[in-house]
């Protein structure tokens, strides 16, 4: 198969990755993003020869590969991450999950170094990490490289029924049915991070949203996300991403 194969897809996931380094959650060429295209194969955010960072993705960065790591017949010999069983572990035991974002937030780092919990804390400001929230944010308590089938049977334990998930000093996981999905769990869990640290800054106690308040946060449907995609596509145009 020929290394443009899938060229679409590649631009799209190339796509999410550098909507994920505008928006704060990686930093220099840590971070990934996969999304299955068959049965046991995915594409992958690696790393190629003169790599400048996640922030500069492109679908040339993208590599085809199954489970296991071994690159699809015909793809440029890359750098696969070495957390890619977070991505080929979690699709296998996923099928109805096609796409999966691994970020280093440093906010969702500092909450797990401090050992805070992300809480519903806010309401209407941003209802989907409200109910994130609600459903409670697992954390997996190791902080080395998910490189094993071991270490990442331990994430997706920890995940338990979950779509998100934290990593402790580390970062984030989240998985979804669309790389869209994937990519604004990602963002919301990010933000909630973000107020979350600085509610600790300001050394008070941090209120939840009241029980009374919960019928006036909805679930939002298909259009609310599609639209909120559009703008993080449109805001990476507007700054030549």
């Amino acid at each position: 198969m020929s290394a443009s194969a899938y060229r679409s897809e590649r631009e799209q996931v190339a796509l999410a990755c550098r909507i994920l380094a505008m928006e704060g959650l990686v930093e220099s060429t840590l971070g990934h993003v996969s999304m299955r295209v068959d049965g046991d194969r995915f594409l992958v955010r690696s790393r190629r020869a003169g790599d400048h960072g996640v922030l500069f993705t492109t679908a040339d960065d993208i590599a085809l590969t199954d489970y296991g790591g071994t690159l699809a017949e015909g793809e440029v010999p890359t750098s696969l991450p070495s957390e890619l069983p977070i991505h080929g572990e979690i699709l296998r035991a996923h099928p109805e999950w096609s796409c999966v974002v691994h970020a280093h937030s440093p906010e969702v780092v500092a909450c797990t170094v401090a050992g805070v919990e992300l809480r519903p804390v806010v309401g209407a400001y941003n209802v989907p990490a409200f109910h994130l929230a609600m459903a409670q944010i697992p954390t997996y308590h190791f902080a080395g490289l998910v490189r094993t089938a071991e270490r990442a049977a331990g994430l997706l334990d920890a995940m338990g029924d979950a779509s998100v998930c934290l990593l402790q000093g580390h970062g984030l996981v989240t998985a979804a049915p669309s790389l869209e999905a994937a990519v604004l769990m990602a963002i919301d869990v990010h933000v909630l991070a973000r107020l979350t640290v600085t509610c600790q800054q300001m050394q008070h106690p941090m209120r939840e949203v009241d029980p009374d308040d919960y019928r006036d946060l909805p679930h939002f449907g298909q259009d609310y996300f599609d639209q909120l995609w559009r703008f993080y596509v449109a805001k990476a145009a507007r700054a030549g991403l």
